[in-house]
């Protein structure tokens, strides 16, 4: 199930990556594969039409790595994409953590 791709870029030094990071990966992808929270967003048709029960996690560092888990290799529609985003800016930004914040403060961002 959990396999990783070859990097786009090979590099010069790859014990500057961290050594742990696809274990990582892989740890979290096994502890939220499970979490059924949530409901899919109904207004949102391509949404509707997808297994809820996937769960892929890629992560790409500055220097070209690509590590992928899960279920990577499936399509995925990418809505609302830019929360992502602007959560990882307010999180930059702000000084307390946000895991003090509410989450329902955190989805107005």
């Amino acid at each position: 199930m959990y396999q990783s791709i070859s990097p786009i870029f090979k590099l010069e030094n790859p014990e500057i990556l961290p050594p742990a990071l696809l274990d990582t990966l892989k740890e979290l992808h096994s502890q939220y594969k499970s979490l059924k929270d949530g409901v899919v967003a109904n207004y949102i048709p391509k949404l509707t039409k997808l297994n809820p029960d996937l769960l892929m996690i890629c992560s790409v560092t500055t220097n070209g790595q690509i590590y992928e888990v899960g279920d990577f290799q499936q399509l995925f529609t990418i809505q609302l994409i830019a929360k992502v985003f602007v959560y990882g800016q307010e999180a930059h930004l702000t000084p307390l953590s946000l895991m003090d914040i509410p989450s329902v403060l955190i989805i107005r961002w």
